[in-house]
């Protein structure tokens, strides 16, 4: 960013002229030499046709791009070398890099930015989004005034276009004012469908006073890739209260680089995912515990790009490995009346949270503090009856015992239902006889 200079205008606010812009066809991922990059024009040098003016000067949206706003504070998005050049700007073009950014102006407080759908993706892979900021509360001839113009980027792993969707995945608000550009927020998420949104967003809090003062946002330099795989590995029981956990498995994106990780861990009971090691570049460390406690963790990689950018890879939502210290397992299969498995059953520990899913071939394991552990332990499923609990379940630490669970249909829960007794504790109706060799 260059010294600060007064922005200076000598007209009056008029009114911006709307004019509704058109849901895109939505772009599968352009061919471009730079294989990583997954966004149309993220360089923001290219625009659409103006849509409207502000004070005369033309307003207009990066091409490939879609403007939105929440609420009635609908600002202008502006070329910033078309501001440059108007009675509005001083002459200088304000980039990050190319030869002009987005840019968003408005005298009066708006929630607003850009929006790119990219399609032909893969569900369940991980993608990061990044795109430089600058904001700047009414003049840069003043102190910065933090805290005025908040900056995000966000992520829609579904594809929709809605800001205010819960599906959006959000970069911590930014709010300092003024330069340097903000190069830090940054987003991740696994897609969960072949196309993604991406969000550049501006929350201009407050009125600007008036011209020749404006609140200004520039966007530029935005990037959608493909992130790096990683995850953490732990031992699922130990004897001790520290243990080595490691995250050495890491696999780089096509265009990337690993530079470094970051690495969280859970205290199940409590639930909160808790910073460990950020920025590291080792692959490999001790953690110390409590005895009787069930740890989750999970680990990211941060790359860099060609371009210079960086992005991290998202986490996983449940943790990558879970370790529990002086804890007892009970493992096996869970099995339907006819010797098949039995997918979707729980095994659990009454009294307890803790409890296990069978997996598709019946199989399921369940670790537990062996200082929490109930009386009982049982299994069941919907529309299934349950065999009796296990009492009396007594465990060492890292003890494991296997156990097969044999779940029966609903009539089976009849004394002999399938008469395999003869006709133990059945009795014969009124007027019927009973038959000992029937035909």
């Amino acid at each position: 960013m260059v010294p600060a200079r007064m922005l200076v205008a000598f007209v009056l606010l008029s009114s911006i002229l709307p004019a509704p812009a058109p849901l895109p066809d939505v772009p599968r991922v352009a061919p471009a030499d730079d294989v990583y990059q997954l966004l149309t024009n993220p360089g923001l040098e290219s625009y659409d046709a103006p849509y409207g003016q502000f004070q005369g000067i033309d307003c207009q949206v990066a091409s490939g791009w879609q403007r939105f706003w929440v609420g009635e504070g609908q600002p202008c998005w502006m070329d910033t070398r078309v501001f440059a050049a108007s009675d509005l700007g001083v002459g200088w073009v304000e980039t990050i890099e190319g030869q002009t950014s987005q840019m968003i102006l408005s005298t009066e407080p708006y929630d607003a930015g850009i929006w790119q759908q990219v399609g032909g993706l893969v569900p369940g892979t991980g993608y990061g989004f990044h795109a430089a900021m600058l904001t700047i509360f009414q003049t840069s001839a003043q102190d910065p005034v933090h805290g005025t113009m908040l900056k995000q980027v966000g992520i829609d792993p579904t594809g929709g276009t809605d800001p205010q969707s819960a599906e959006v995945v959000w970069s911590p608000p930014d709010g300092h004012d003024q330069g340097p550009w903000d190069v830090d927020s940054i987003t991740a998420a696994y897609a969960r469908a072949s196309t993604v949104t991406v969000f550049v967003r501006v929350d201009s809090l407050y009125p600007s006073g008036g011209l020749p003062l404006l609140n200004l946002s520039f966007l530029d330099s935005a990037i959608l890739a493909q992130t790096a795989t990683v995850s953490a590995v732990a031992p699922a029981l130990t004897a001790e209260a520290s243990f080595v956990v490691r995250w050495d498995n890491a696999v780089p994106s096509p265009g990337g680089t690993i530079r470094w990780y970051d690495v969280q861990w859970l205290d199940e009971a409590d639930g909160i995912w808790h910073d460990w090691l950020t920025g590291t570049k080792e692959m490999r460390a001790t953690f110390t515990g409590t005895m009787g406690h069930a740890y989750r963790f999970r680990a990211r990689a941060w790359q860099k790009y060609p371009n210079g950018a960086h992005l991290f890879s998202p986490y996983a939502p449940e943790g990558d490995a879970r370790t529990c210290a002086g804890c007892s397992e009970v493992w096996g299969r869970v099995l339907g009346h006819d010797g098949l498995p039995l997918a979707g059953a729980t095994v659990a520990l009454s009294n307890t949270g803790y409890l296990v899913t069978s997996q598709p071939d019946g199989a399921y394991s369940l670790t537990f503090p062996s200082t929490a552990q109930p009386a009982s332990l049982t299994a069941s499923a919907v529309g299934w009856a349950s065999p009796p609990p296990l009492f009396d379940l007594n465990l060492a630490p890292q003890e494991s015992l296997a156990m097969t669970w044999t779940l029966s249909l609903p009539g089976d829960a009849l004394a002999n239902g399938d008469f395999e007794a003869g006709l133990e504790s059945w009795s014969a109706g009124p007027g019927a006889t009973v038959v000992g060799e029937p035909v």
